[in-house]
């Protein structure tokens, strides 16, 4: 005996839900990535052009690196609670974002 299933297909897209119909959720899947990637084009180009204008080599990287170790080892107690206090909110607005 073949049991046959049913689903529907829910994507959230900024903010917004999308409901698809039993037995359309491939074909608006593969529609719903099309118009994506042509929205996303230019925001791609423009990461790539500043990935090449703002080229780090390794050894500015390094040097970037090293001022950031001496800053933390300069701070004092006053400013690891004001570090302590930003990386909490990063993290409060990660979780936020997550979901």
């Amino acid at each position: 005996m073949r049991r046959e299933t049913s689903t529907i297909v829910v994507v959230q897209a900024d903010g917004a839900l999308l409901g698809v119909l039993d037995g359309q959720g491939k074909n608006a899947f593969y529609d719903f990535i099309g118009r994506g990637g042509r929205r996303h084009a230019a925001p791609r180009a423009l990461y790539r052009a500043r990935r090449v204008a703002n080229t780090v080599t390794f050894e500015e990287l390094m040097r970037i690196a090293g001022l950031w170790v001496e800053s933390a080892v300069k701070l004092d107690e006053s400013g690891l609670r004001h570090m302590l206090h930003l990386v909490a909110a990063q993290e409060r607005r990660r979780r936020r974002q997550a979901n």
